[in-house]
């Protein structure tokens, strides 16, 4: 059974143009995501999915110094792209990260991989009742359900934003959710969904780029983030309107 987790990526943000590779603590973003994403023990291979478009090799480019392989597909149909990059990954069980979120935690995939393969579920997230903070989206479904998916939809909408199909319909799926209380011991650390990580947008730069100034590698993880949040040094002013969505479901919400 082989774990494939596909980062989907591109540099034509609408709101926040080649934020894939602005830097935050001397990386690109893109290198954060797939560096984080590659260190969960239960993932067998990143694989970045991007644009046959020419300002996307800048991507593929960053992905092969990191010796990450790359699928360059459709902008539009990104169910499409994800899902061509995990067949020539040759991938049993899909694991989706979205591009914007440069704090992707490892312990989080590896829990839903682990809840996945142990529920023989098609489809696990983080997300179906959310109480993590915004940007540790991890989804992972099997490829049989997958294709299900595929073969049931051409909606644009849910084309685009890849998994609609499953939150939507799942009755027709065996799903799973994994939430802060199986990660966390502390109170503190548990439903804290009025944090967002995500790069979606300027401030959101800002804001991540200090939480990356601020804490050395061996620290971004959620506990030391949430803690820094929490202890004032650092500013937060959260979209609650654009929070209250469910990220990449979010109408017109740019996800990669």
């Amino acid at each position: 059974m082989k774990v494939v987790a596909v980062v989907q990526a591109r540099m034509g943000s609408t709101r926040l143009p080649g934020k894939m590779m602005l830097p935050l603590g001397g990386k690109s973003a893109i290198t954060h995501v797939l560096q984080r994403t590659d260190r969960a023990t239960l993932v067998d291979e990143t694989i970045l999915a991007t644009t046959s478009k020419e300002r996307d090799e800048l991507l593929q480019n960053r992905a092969h110094e990191l010796g990450i392989e790359t699928y360059r597909g459709d902008e539009e149909d990104v169910l499409g792209r994800v899902l061509s990059a995990a067949k020539v990954a040759e991938a049993d069980v899909i694991v989706r990260i979205a591009g914007d979120c440069p704090l992707v935690s490892p312990n989080i995939i590896d829990l839903a991989v682990d809840t996945l393969l142990e529920t023989d579920s098609d489809y696990v997230s983080n997300k179906i009742d959310r109480t993590f903070p915004l940007g540790l989206d991890v989804e992972v479904f099997t490829r049989n359900s997958f294709l299900m998916v595929d073969q049931a939809t051409d909606a644009p909408n849910e084309r685009e934003h890849v998994t609609v199909y499953y939150l939507d319909h799942q009755d027709r799926f065996s799903t799973e959710n994994i939430s802060s209380d199986q990660i966390f011991d502390q109170d503190k650390y548990k439903n804290r969904t009025d944090i967002e990580l995500t790069l979606d947008e300027s401030d959101d730069y800002v804001f991540l780029d200090e939480i990356f100034s601020k804490l050395p590698e061996e620290k971004r993880e959620p506990q030391s983030v949430i803690d820094l949040v929490d202890s004032e040094k650092i500013d937060i002013d959260i979209d609650v309107e654009r929070r209250d969505g469910n990220h990449s479901e979010i109408e017109n919400n740019d996800d990669e």
